[in-house]
């Protein structure tokens, strides 16, 4: 799905003043999109999870209805947000603002909707230009480790938990045992 955006950020990367084709790399993405043999438009990716969105809106129009997702996920949920404007909670999720014309999306929406939530290291989420709610959270792993344990989920639930509080619940024993956060405190 984000091949043709990947592609277009590494040209522009390496072609001096690369920035100036900014305007036109959302139209670049969407005729490679055109040629692929499977457009996105018709992979499954997103058109389940539209779907039954779509479904949801349709049967409880009174109720809240939102989508989150962790990874490919996390962009689909951006799209499926930004398609439905319904919110989006991503984790680490690919963005999407040079591919919104490949996904029928518009960036007002992409700006309004889905928000992504981007450990420091994760090199997952530096796919395609982000929009303007994002969230960036620190990864507490060690300098020594490789970049992609920031990516994992557990690890950004537990930075989450101890940099916002987790309520009266205690946060997750993983955050203690398998990433060195400090023991929680009891409440009493």
């Amino acid at each position: 799905l984000w091949l043709p955006a990947i592609m277009m950020q590494i040209i522009r990367n390496f072609i001096p003043a690369g920035y100036l084709w900014n305007g036109m790399i959302p139209h670049l993405i969407y005729y490679m999109n055109i040629l692929e043999t499977t457009p996105s438009s018709r992979s499954a990716y997103d058109f389940d999870v539209i779907n039954l969105l779509s479904s949801l809106q349709k049967d409880f129009p009174k109720a809240l209805i939102a989508v989150t997702g962790h990874s490919l996920g996390g962009g689909v949920a951006i799209i499926a947000g930004a398609r439905l404007k319904v919110p989006a909670i991503a984790f680490s999720g690919p963005n999407a603002r040079l591919s919104y014309m490949k996904f029928n999306v518009t960036l007002s929406d992409l700006d309004k909707y889905p928000v992504n939530i981007i450990p420091e290291r994760d090199p997952f989420p530096t796919t395609d230009d982000k929009s303007l709610i994002t969230e960036n959270i620190r990864c507490r792993a060690r300098d020594t480790d490789a970049d992609v344990v920031c990516h994992e989920i557990t690890r950004s639930a537990c930075e989450i938990m101890y940099t916002c509080g987790s309520g009266r619940r205690p946060p997750l024993k993983e955050c203690s045992e398998k990433y060195m956060f400090p023991l929680p405190t009891p409440l009493h």
